[in-house]
């Protein structure tokens, strides 16, 4: 089974939120909606979930006409960046919220409730607090308990919109590492909301990257990382530099930058990722290094090029000391060129 989205699109006034998007992954995956700010991601969330209506276009989901179905009957998980819990319910309140709002003939016991709340509260590591207020609980705490609520109605999928969002980096890293245990033991079919690359590549199984309504690669992280299908996939992932040229007798050439292209003639655009430069004894990319950073056994250095073009570089172990505001000469083997 599998969840199949085609041609979705929403237009608010003469704003195309979405402007055909199309996705397809299997049942029981974890894929990341990575893009920009306004490239659609939550809109796309909000119409599985039931907030909001598509347009034009399908959805189908485990051999589901998705959209046909009402809000309640796709029972869907919702977890938001801003948690939002009912401060005046306890934290074992908040987690049973969805099934005590049941229709009558749909509701557990009441003894039922709790044990499943328990149950829960146990899963996502919060023994003991169930008591508590959300006023009195981290805000990873808080977050984990936005996760138990939604999995307490047994949703058929979980929709999470950048749930770490308000959470410090060292949070965010412990929270992801768990939210993918959670999710291999669970099995529920999940999409995350994301802008930021590295939660997406860590934590996903399918990587969709998202720009103006569409989705323009969607595959593997390792897939999409190595192989980016469009120039924006190339320089939103990866941190690469772009430098703008033409292609010729098989070669860019622009900006400095000069090297070897298998697309045909024409005005071109390159882009190189940090850890892709290497540093040479004559020829290449004239840069002026701006700073000089260690990290690790890696050194990493901000440099800008002489016609202007600002760049980061990633040298490994072993290479020569680099000092600021010293002249290197770069090349790269793996500049990815599109035409422009």
């Amino acid at each position: 089974m599998t969840l199949r989205i085609e041609g979705l699109t929403r237009r608010f006034g003469a704003t195309a939120a979405l402007a055909g998007a199309s996705l397809e992954a299997p049942s029981g995956a974890f894929v990341a909606l990575l893009g920009p700010s306004g490239s659609g991601k939550t809109t796309l969330l909000r119409i599985l979930g039931g907030l909001d209506g598509a347009d034009t276009g399908q959805v189908d989901f485990e051999g589901i006409d998705w959209l046909s179905l009402t809000t309640q009957e796709r029972r869907a998980g919702f977890v938001f960046q801003n948690y939002a819990l009912f401060r005046h319910m306890t934290v074992a309140g908040n987690v049973g919220f969805g099934l005590r709002m049941r229709r009558w003939r749909d509701r557990p016991s009441r003894a039922e409730i709790t044990r499943r709340v328990e149950e829960l509260l146990s899963v996502v590591q919060l023994e003991g607090l169930g008591g508590r207020y959300p006023s009195q609980l981290s805000g990873g705490q808080r977050q984990r308990v936005a996760l138990a609520r939604a999995l307490a109605i047994e949703p058929r999928i979980l929709l999470l919109d950048e749930p770490f969002g308000a959470l410090d980096a060292k949070v965010r890293k412990e929270l992801r590492r768990w939210l993918r245990d959670l999710h291999d033991r669970t099995g529920v079919t999940t999409v995350f909301v994301t802008h930021d690359q590295e939660e997406a590549l860590d934590l996903a199984d399918i990587v969709a990257v998202m720009n103006k309504g569409v989705i323009e690669q969607a595959g593997a992280p390792r897939a999409v990382f190595d192989n980016p299908a469009t120039a924006f996939v190339a320089e939103f992932i990866g941190g690469a530099a772009k430098f703008e040229g033409e292609v010729a007798a098989g070669r860019f050439a622009g900006g400095g930058l000069s090297v070897a292209a298998g697309i045909p003639r024409g005005p071109a655009v390159a882009f190189v990722r940090p850890h892709d430069w290497t540093i040479a004894e004559a020829s290449g990319l004239e840069v002026k290094v701006l700073n000089v950073l260690e990290a690790g056994p890696l050194t990493r250095l901000d440099c800008r090029s002489r016609e202007g073009t600002l760049l980061e570089v990633v040298l490994p172990p072993g290479s020569a000391t680099v000092i600021r505001g010293e002249t290197l000469r770069l090349t790269t083997t793996k500049a990815r060129v599109f035409p422009r």
